[in-house]
């Protein structure tokens, strides 16, 4: 009735604040809401009550006691067809009760008559369970969120988001099966920011607690910070490091170069201002190589790196190399100058003859049609003494001082190769062979000329000479060949060394035994 009116009377000044489903009284000690109880809790606590959620919380009750009490509860809610009634009452009776150990009470007489029934489906039961388990922890002080069941369904995220309950606020989220752009991804990006201005505040908030104190030192705190890979944070708390030899090597081990450099310039230690010119210098001569070629050379010549800047026009030189295969750039004629700067006499003069070499094939190629060019001194020559231009293999010996040993040789396989075996044996005999014979031999058994290789056996020395009959008498042995072992008998002379006779009894009477 519209008409009447209920008195409560409040100790202290209070204020009311209007909900959906009653009304908050608060003051200074207390917090009370005042609302209307529910039919559901009537029906199953009201004295006297025979319904059928009454008497199952009795029978649960009995039962938990060991009384058979329970049994004639049971028996006349089942006279009344009322035990899934009975159930769905104990259940709606626990969502508007406060008291965890009431609200576990009704669920335990309401999972208690639920085994009863056969057909009964147990999800709104499961549901009320999880619903009851978030509005306990809202409720609890540590929220301080006390909402009803019938607010629940409304509850802002922005008050969970505020209080930082961000896994409780995905948890609402997930019970409330709210639209994920809505939801979950919501309370995460308000979890992202919080995050970014905390990290933000932390190095102040670490000040405040530590301040100036006697023995503290700054930069171990940033250097922990550095090994867990919070770089930020570690540049900002070495900005209260007081001790510049502490700041600036740390800056330099978390590559801020600029701000290394300007606390060595405001602390006025000039070996700290070296140190931190020289890593920004190394720092811009590995950036320029990388990225700038041409800004590197203007940073070495500044620097008078002359050795350097020859190894900058080498570099440059083999650029054009591969852009154009017969253009020879002058770059190489500055490297042997900076090479010279920079006393270094065997860069220098292998550059040098690089360059005239380069220049000696171009103008070979171009005049003899072969393809002279990019390869080495030795390559040259041979390539020419195989084209029969003797005359200016010649030239190229003597412009690059090349040692006669490295002619022989060279000659002997050219001429092997071409098969003028009247010309290599002239060669052999316009003196002494500063080699020996053993190549001779060599290049003529190599290209399969027997014939040839024998008139230079004899003027081998004799250690060679045995050297080769033991190679023959093992060669013989492995082959077990007496074929090979008479061969080798024919060919011998009369006084044989020790060794190889030596040898050729293993051999006979390996063969023997055969």
């Amino acid at each position: 009735d519209a008409t009447v009116c209920d008195t409560y009377p409040l100790d202290s000044p209070s204020y009311l604040v209007p909900e959906m489903d009653g009304v908050r009284v608060l003051n200074i000690t207390s917090h009370d809401f005042l609302h209307r109880v529910p039919d559901s809790c009537v029906e199953v606590f009201q004295i006297g009550s025979m319904a059928p959620g009454a008497l199952l919380l009795e029978a649960s009750k009995e039962y938990e006691a060991g009384s058979q009490k329970a049994d004639e509860y049971l028996r006349e809610i089942r006279e009344k067809s009322g035990l899934e009634r009975a159930v769905e009452q104990c259940i709606a009776a626990a969502a508007y009760e406060y008291e965890p150990t009431t609200q576990k009470a009704l669920l335990r007489a309401a999972s208690f008559g639920k085994c009863f029934l056969q057909a009964y489906r147990p999800e709104n039961f499961v549901e009320m369970c999880r619903m009851l388990r978030l509005l306990n922890a809202l409720r609890d002080y540590t929220v301080g969120l006390p909402l009803s069941y019938t607010q629940y369904p409304f509850v802002e995220l922005a008050g969970l988001v505020q209080r930082r309950m961000f896994p409780l606020a995905i948890r609402v989220c997930e019970l409330l099966h709210l639209a994920e752009q809505q939801g979950r991804s919501r309370v995460l990006e308000h979890w992202a920011c919080y995050k970014v201005k905390d990290e933000e505040r932390l190095p102040t908030l670490i000040h405040e607690r530590l301040g100036d104190t006697a023995g503290i030192s700054y930069e171990e705190v940033a250097a922990r910070a550095t090994d867990m890979g919070r770089t930020e944070l570690a540049v900002r708390l070495l900005d209260y490091e007081a001790r510049a030899e502490k700041q600036v090597p740390l800056l330099m081990r978390l590559k801020r170069w600029e701000l290394a450099l300007l606390k060595a310039i405001e602390s006025g230690d000039t070996d700290l201002v070296a140190i931190s010119v020289s890593n920004v210098l190394d720092l811009c001569d590995q950036w320029c190589r990388q990225n700038r070629p041409d800004l590197l050379r203007g940073l070495l010549e500044a620097e008078d790196e002359h050795q350097e800047l020859g190894f900058y026009h080498i570099r440059q030189s083999y650029a054009s190399f591969e852009v154009n295969l017969t253009c020879i750039p002058p770059a190489l004629n500055d490297a042997a100058t900076e090479f010279s700067k920079a006393k270094n006499d065997f860069a220098a003069k292998a550059t040098e003859d690089q360059f005239r070499l380069l220049r000696q094939q171009k103008q070979h190629s171009q005049k003899l049609g072969l393809d002279l060019l990019h390869l080495s001194l030795h390559a040259t020559i041979l390539k020419l003494l195989r084209s029969g231009h003797v005359a200016i293999a010649e030239r190229f010996v003597r412009d690059h001082h090349l040692p006669d040993r490295r002619w022989w040789w060279l000659k002997v396989e050219a001429l092997a190769y071409l098969g003028d075996w009247l010309e290599l044996e002239k060669f052999s005999k316009s003196k002494k062979s500063p080699i020996g014979y053993q190549p001779f031999v060599d290049a003529c058994l190599k290209h399969g000329n027997r014939f040839e290789a024998r008139k230079y056996i004899h003027k081998l020395p004799p250690e060679q000479k045995v050297k080769g009959c033991l190679m023959a008498i093992d060669a013989a042995s492995e082959r077990k060949s007496e074929d090979d072992l008479a061969l080798i008998l024919s060919r011998l002379p009369s006084s044989i060394e020790p060794r190889v006779n030596d040898k050729l009894e293993a051999l006979r009477n390996q063969l023997g035994r055969r």
